[in-house]
């Protein structure tokens, strides 16, 4: 049974947000979608050589489909590949590529995946945003792996006007769901130069990790982790919801 009195903000990039917005509007959820980032490419190697940089390493880790929008190489190499979700696989994989997915689509079970099967000489990349979390490559490299990373893009946050905050308010936004931590971030920032912090304090936020939930500093109604990006878990989340 879907909730009659829940209705959803998304806040993640596009094109996922549309999409996801989408799924849960097929489902009977009311949701809006309202990106609060956007995208753009780092300078980077390119070409040729490219193509040299990546083969010198046994091991490419993509940490995001939207790396792929950003790099590409004319050829990759004979490495071995991990992507940190099904998602970024998929999109990998449309190069005829071979790819390995961690059990959890997370930085902890990536690391448990490489400690139990790469070689401890492993040459690592990790192919990233600007903002990406950086635990995963220190842990690597205290474990002894090489380690090396290529930021291909970077988050630029959106202005959110008082004037769209109104309307969310007045559409009766209740719950906000936010995939990353510069998404949040950017959600309160904006709040308060709006002066709706007190409209945002009444709201329930949904992220995917108990990472960010330790990061946020603020007083929303109630904050649910969800346990995952993908909009599976957020829908079942939403479901246990009563």
């Amino acid at each position: 049974m879907i909730p009659f009195n829940i209705h959803l903000l998304l806040t993640r990039p596009q094109p996922a947000c549309s999409q996801d917005c989408q799924r849960l509007q097929s489902l009977g959820f009311d949701a809006k979608a309202a990106p609060l980032l956007a995208f753009e490419a780092m300078p980077t190697l390119t070409g040729a050589a490219l193509d040299d940089y990546l083969a010198g390493f046994d091991i490419i880790i993509a940490l995001s489909p939207r790396v792929f929008t950003f790099l590409t190489p004319t050829h990759w190499p004979n490495s071995r590949y991990i992507a940190i979700g099904q998602k970024t696989a998929k999109t990998w994989q449309a190069c005829n590529l071979n790819v390995t997915c961690p059990e959890h689509a997370n930085s902890e079970s990536l690391l448990d995946m490489l400690q139990n099967q790469a070689p401890p000489t492993a040459r690592i990349l990790i192919l990233r945003g600007e903002t990406s979390r950086n635990w995963l490559p220190g842990q690597l490299t205290a474990i002894g792996f090489q380690v090396n990373e290529l930021c291909c893009y970077r988050q630029i946050p959106q202005s959110i006007t008082a004037v769209q905050f109104h309307h969310w308010q007045t559409t009766n936004i209740n719950f906000i769901v936010c995939t990353s931590a510069l998404q949040v971030s950017t959600l309160i920032q904006q709040a308060h130069l709006a002066t709706m912090q007190d409209w945002l304090s009444e709201c329930t936020l949904i992220v995917p990790s108990k990472r960010i939930i330790q990061m946020i500093d603020f007083p929303f109604r109630h904050v649910y982790n969800c346990g995952g990006a993908h909009v599976d878990a957020l829908i079942d989340t939403l479901r246990s919801i009563v």
